[in-house]
């Protein structure tokens, strides 16, 4: 059951409004496996002592599923860090430009998520050369997954 809970074109306030720095881990192949990526990331976020600083779980996603072969879907998992601190290996640095977004907020399984981008209606704007980027709101180890909420922004001009 696909949920599209919201659907807006703003220009956000709050966090997305301004820049966003981004501890990530590189993840190469199917969208649904970067799992990994995302454990890795927060188990070294936290073993370094980041946890104040650990903010939105966010996923940054390169390519198109539908014109890219499965095991050459390039994406980044990690989290956005609150004020300063030094990113080291695993952990790569990413910054996510601030400004308007086309945002849709949908609930349920991650595995409807390539559905959900379907939903993102034609604004008449431009996309910025940013890719779209993953918002978590919750996570699968403490929500059902037909309750997860998922924030997908598209960047624009």
């Amino acid at each position: 059951l696909l949920r599209v809970l919201d659907y807006v074109y703003a220009n956000l306030d709050g966090d997305l409004s301004l820049d966003t720095k981004l501890a990530v881990v590189a993840h190469r192949g199917d969208y649904m496996n970067v799992g990994e990526a995302f454990e890795t990331a927060f188990t070294t976020l936290t073993a370094r002592g980041f946890g104040p600083q650990i903010g939105q779980m966010i996923g940054l996603y390169l390519d198109d599923p539908a014109a890219v072969p499965l095991d050459d879907l390039r994406s980044f998992a990690g989290a956005e860090i609150l004020g300063d601190a030094e990113i080291a290996a695993p952990l790569e640095q990413m910054d996510i430009k601030g400004g308007a977004f086309a945002v849709l907020k949908y609930q349920g399984h991650y595995s409807g998520l390539a559905k959900a981008y379907a939903y993102l209606p034609k604004s008449g704007k431009d996309l910025r050369d940013s890719p779209p980027f993953e918002v978590y709101l919750n996570t699968p180890q403490d929500t059902a997954a037909e309750d997860l909420i998922t924030l997908i922004c598209a960047p624009l001009k």
